[in-house]
Parts: C-alpha cells; structure tokens; sequence
C-alpha cells in the first residue's frame, strides 16, 4: 500500500515535470522568435542605413564633381583672361618700345641741330640751377643755425618748467577727455605729457647736451636724455616704448576712423603705458 501511494506520487511529480518542460519549450519557442523578429528588423534598420549612405555618398559625389567642373571652368576662365591681359601688355610695351625708339631719335636730331646759342643757354640755366642748390642749402644752414640758438638760449630752469607745465595745462583745459576715459593723445600719461616734458628737456639742457638737438624724432630723443642722465634710470627708456605703443594705437583708430579716447578693458590695457610717461613727468616736473 505504501509503495502505490509512493508511486503515485512520484507519478504526479514526474506529470507535473512534464507540464513545466512543456511551458520552458514554449517560452524558449517564443523568445526564438521575438529573437528572430528582432534580428530582422535589426538587419531592416542596417538596410535602410545602408541605403542612406550610399545615397549620400553619391549626392556628396555629385557635388564634388560639380564643384571640381566649376573650378575647371573658373581656371580655364581666369587663365584666358591672363592670357588676354598679357597679350594686351605685350602689345603696349611693343608699343612704348617704339614710342621711346621714335622719342630717342627725335632727341638726337633735335641735339644734333643744337647751335652755340642753346647750349650757352643750358650752360646758364646750369649756372642758376647751382646757385639756387647753393641759396637753399645757405637758407638751410641758417635755418639750422637759428634753430640751434633758439633752442640752446639761456634759460631760468625754474622759471622755464613753470612756463611749460601752464602751457600743458592751459591746453589739458582746451581738450578736455570724459571722465573714466583714457585719451592716448591728450589724457595725463598720453602722448603730449611726453611731448612736453621732451621738450622743456630740450630747451633746458640742449647747450651743454648736444645731442638732444638732433631731428632724430621723440622716442629717440627720450633715450638720449637718460643716456645723458637727464632723466633716472629706465624711466626715458620706458617712456620711449610707452609713446612708441601709444602713437601706434592713435595711429590705428586713425585708420579705422575711431576715436583714441578709450575706456574700459581697452584703457585698462594701455595702463603701464601711461604709468610710464607720468613717471616720465613727475621725473621732469615733479
């Protein structure tokens, strides 16, 4: 009795067993085809980008080969124009060839027809072209002469340096610059602040400095005077590349039709440059 219960049991187990190898086969049939489903639209999506690709490499082709036929035609284009303008050229220098040929030979005629009486007269208009060289360079040597003494006269120090700083501030009065703007020209620490303190330089010590009397321009002159020890050291040096970097800026907004009045980053960038030349000031005038 005990051994029919057991096999039933087992019976039941074993049916029950089957049952569930039946449901796992079917699950697996449907995850096989899901898988197969997946697999074909997978290999329908990669068709489909394939396709595209293809489409758009020959569209990028075709618009390479367009391109590449229109510069084909533009070079053809540019080289018979070169090819018409050098001909063209051609043909004016054979012609100012013959034009100067004919000029030449008119020139000779005409000199060899020359009598004593023309070559007297471009002997005397020689002889005034030398005594005019002779006045100018005369004229220059006095110009120079004078500008020297001028320069060089003896002057009060004391009394030149206050002339000098009224007439810098009676001209700051007439251009006067919005406040928060830097003026590379007229603001302090611009370019005429070096130009004035330049020079009173000149003026006050050109007689027993020479070589301040030179037309050698502001920026040189300003090295002159340190290496004359007119000024501390570095200070002339760096004022000289302090105007050197402010002209160049004026001179570009010039171009451009700007204004030199800067402010913000633009101004804030040009800061050493104006430290240098009131550093250059305050050495002059203190």
């Amino acid at each position: 009795e005990d051994d029919e219960r057991v096999e039933g049991i087992a019976v039941a187990h074993i049916d029950k067993l089957g049952e569930g190898r039946e449901m796992l086969k079917r699950a697996l049939q449907d995850d096989l085809v899901r898988l197969e489903e997946s697999r074909a639209e997978i290999g329908s999506l990669a068709d489909v980008h394939i396709r595209q690709l293809a489409e758009g490499r020959e569209v990028l082709r075709a618009a390479l080969e367009d391109d590449l036929k229109k510069l084909q035609d533009a070079r053809a284009e540019i080289d018979a124009i070169a090819a018409s303008h050098v001909a063209r050229l051609a043909e004016g220098r054979d012609a100012l060839h013959q034009a100067l040929q004919a000029d030449l030979a008119h020139l000779e005629m005409e000199r060899g027809r020359m009598d004593a009486q023309t070559v007297a007269q471009a002997e005397k208009l020689a002889e005034g072209r030398d005594i005019l060289r002779r006045a100018f360079e005369a004229d220059l040597e006095r110009f120079e002469a004078t500008r020297r003494a001028v320069l060089t006269a003896p002057r009060d120090p004391a009394a030149l340096r206050d002339e000098v700083v009224a007439m810098r501030e009676k001209l700051r009065a007439a251009r006067s610059v919005r406040t928060g703007f830097f003026d590379v020209k007229h603001s302090p620490g611009g370019m005429v602040d070096a130009e004035f303190a330049l020079q009173y330089l000149i003026l006050a010590h050109s007689a027993r400095h020479p070589e301040l009397l030179a037309n050698a321009g502001n920026i040189a002159l300003l090295q002159r005077a340190e290496s004359a020890g007119l000024l501390p050291a570095n200070v002339g040096r760096d004022a000289a590349d302090a105007y050197r970097e402010l002209r160049r800026v004026q001179h570009r907004a010039r171009l451009n039709e700007q204004s030199t009045a800067l402010d913000g980053e633009a101004a804030e960038a040009l800061a050493p440059q104006r430290d240098a030349v009131l550093a250059l000031w305050r050495a002059v005038f203190g």
